[in-house]
């Protein structure tokens, strides 16, 4: 609980981020995009169809359809494939509250440095071999920071999300 109190409140305190951080967040959304596109072409895609439509339907099947190509970007430390959840995440929240490319941009930022720090920790890169999937463990963690960042949350709300 410790480890996650000090995430919690290493996000909630973190300064705008740079223009070449948000340069790498706008290469990351582009990314999970491109995942989309090619992946709403799959095969393996279909069943997604069946999702309910709606907004929590549209956001699962863009989470699933990215990550269904297998050309989603990885974090090789932590086995975790962060842009299949955390841009859907981010869309998803920003839709809704018409927050700006910024915010989108830094919602990212924090959402891929938490579920790149829960990966590492759980020791995604190994774990993988024992049954464990990084991306489905880090998942929770991963949307959560993104819409504390989105909400603008303090530290206790970012911890409780």
């Amino acid at each position: 609980m410790a480890a996650l109190k000090e995430l919690a409140a290493r996000l909630a305190a973190a300064p705008p981020p740079s223009a070449e951080l948000r340069d790498i967040a706008r290469q990351r959304l582009f990314d999970a995009l491109l995942a989309a596109l090619v992946g709403r072409r799959l095969p393996e895609a279909a069943p997604l169809a069946g999702l309910p439509s709606g907004d929590h339907g549209r956001l699962r099947r863009l989470t699933a359809t990215i990550r269904a190509t297998e050309v989603d970007d990885i974090a090789i430390s932590g086995c975790v494939t962060p842009g299949s959840v955390v841009v859907p995440a981010a869309l998803h929240l920003a839709s809704q509250t018409r927050a700006d490319a910024a915010a989108v941009h830094d919602a990212i930022l924090a959402g891929y440095e938490a579920m790149v720090a829960f990966a590492e920790a759980i020791g995604g890169a190994t774990a993988i071999y024992c049954g464990v999937w990084p991306t489905l463990s880090a998942a929770p963690i991963g949307a959560a920071a993104t819409v504390a960042r989105l909400e603008g949350l303090d530290a206790d709300r970012t911890l409780a999300a």
